[in-house]
């Protein structure tokens, strides 16, 4: 069973903004495990942080259970922000090839583009929290660097582990 509280010793709240600040009207990818061990951290850490982000900023994540919707709950009870759910489309795979679909919809949230017939803009920076060493969280770390995108990952105590900006 997971732990839900957080129990890690307190990150430097002051010091909390993962990215640089943005004007308005910028997309923050926050991408997730599904699999994460402190969701109580990582709703500590949204809490704090998308209040300070400015209205009309548009927060983008992939619906994930766990991580993804919790971003997701947080950024709309949160006053002037915008939130986009990219969901995978299993249907344009066979059953078989149906595992690409996510790493698909994460390239789409990172880089922009095409996915059930609607256009997406790419992600102006990136927010994570894995957990573990593999999974699509890291995916989507590795295409957001490889895109050039500002990208932090949050250790699963609450510490930035990297922050690529």
């Amino acid at each position: 069973m997971p732990n839900l509280f957080y129990t890690a010793s307190e990150p430097d709240w002051d010091n909390l903004a993962p990215l640089p600040p943005d004007p308005p009207g910028k997309i923050i990818l926050i991408s997730g495990s599904r699999h994460h061990t402190n969701l109580g951290m990582v709703r500590l850490w949204l809490s704090r942080w998308l209040p300070s982000l400015p209205a009309g900023t548009l927060i983008r994540h992939g619906g994930a259970v766990g991580v993804d919707q919790l971003a997701g709950e947080i950024a709309a009870e949160t006053t002037g922000l915008i939130v986009e759910c990219i969901l995978p489309d299993y249907t344009a795979y066979s059953r078989p090839e149906a595992w690409r679909a996510p790493l698909d919809s994460n390239t789409v949230m990172v880089a922009g583009g095409k996915l059930h017939g609607q256009t997406y803009g790419p992600a102006s920076k990136c927010l994570t929290f894995p957990c573990g060493v593999g999974g699509r969280t890291w995916d989507t770390i590795t295409k957001a660097l490889g895109a050039g995108i500002p990208t932090a990952v949050i250790g699963e105590d609450g510490r930035k582990m990297a922050s690529v900006a």
